[in-house]
């Protein structure tokens, strides 16, 4: 009677328990069956299922203190839909493809922004039984669409991408400053460094700060930078042009049309000189300016 009260109290109807006998029940998004004269009861919470092992109330009389276990399961249907939404490729095929969209962003934007994709995946999956075959089928996915995008970029190979961002036991995009040192490294997540024992706590559901992986964040470095991209000059004011998209200009044969090509940015910081001439259609090639 009390684990009928406990059922009543869940809102589940109790199954029914007969031997080997088998019953099915749906209510609440929980599966009940019954089999081996145990009941063995699953219900998908937040896209995590659960399976709840329990002895049948025969058991239970001849033994109250009895066993139970649960185990947590990542479905992959949410995983297949988490690599579709986010364009990583192919989910039968485990072929990758690169984000076209993010190819106008520094190297250290695109690896923040994948690190931070699967990372916040891993983490609310950590404690799943099927968290290595799952999510490493994900991350095999994850990491082809991530070096493809940088290798789309500096239009290369993904081996010579790979090579490029090699530190040895992980990959990293790395920042050198003038003198050759480095200024920054942005490691790319890996699984291997998810603590599945231990307790998270309130960080893991805080929001990423998204703002500091967008374009918005490299174009104002190059703001600051305070020189004309065009022709190098470094004094006086300085302004940025825009183009809607670049398949605008992807037949252009205007120099400044095909440095941004080149570049496969849709902004162009330019000194109030070149910015004025490139909309008077005066701008020469930047070739002659750069021997002023």
């Amino acid at each position: 009677m009390r684990h009928r009260r406990q059922d009543r109290l869940r809102g589940v109807t109790p199954p029914s328990h007969g031997g080997n006998q088998k019953a099915d029940l749906n209510h609440l998004g929980i599966h009940t069956t019954t089999a081996r004269g145990a009941c063995c009861r699953e219900a998908v919470i937040g896209g995590v299922r659960l399976v709840d092992f329990q002895a049948s109330p025969k058991s239970i009389s001849h033994q109250p203190k009895h066993n139970s276990r649960v185990t947590l399961y990542c479905p992959e249907e949410r995983l297949r839909k988490f690599a579709t939404d986010r364009l990583y490729g192919n989910w039968e095929t485990m072929r990758g493809l690169h984000k076209a969209f993010l190819m106008q962003a520094s190297d250290v934007e695109i690896t923040k922004q994948y690190s931070t994709e699967l990372r916040g995946m891993a983490e609310y999956y950590k404690l799943a039984n099927n968290f290595a075959k799952a999510l490493w089928k994900l991350q095999f996915l994850w990491r082809q669409s991530y070096l493809k995008t940088l290798a789309a970029k500096h239009d290369t190979s993904v081996q010579k991408m790979v090579d490029t961002l090699n530190r040895g036991s992980y990959l990293a995009v790395r920042v050198y400053g003038k003198s050759g040192e480095i200024r920054h490294e942005e490691k790319l997540f890996d699984l291997k460094s998810i603590d599945r024992e231990k307790k998270s706590g309130d960080e893991v559901d805080s929001l990423p700060l998204v703002a500091q992986y967008t374009v918005r964040t490299e174009l104002q470095k190059r703001r600051e930078a305070r020189q004309c991209e065009y022709c190098e000059k470094e004094e006086g004011y300085h302004e940025v042009h825009h183009i809607r998209k670049l398949a605008d200009i992807a037949k252009g044969k205007a120099p400044w049309e095909k440095l941004m090509i080149a570049r496969r940015r849709k902004t162009l910081v330019l000194c109030i000189e070149c910015h004025d001439r490139l909309h008077a259609g005066t701008l020469p090639d930047r070739r002659f300016l750069l021997k002023e």
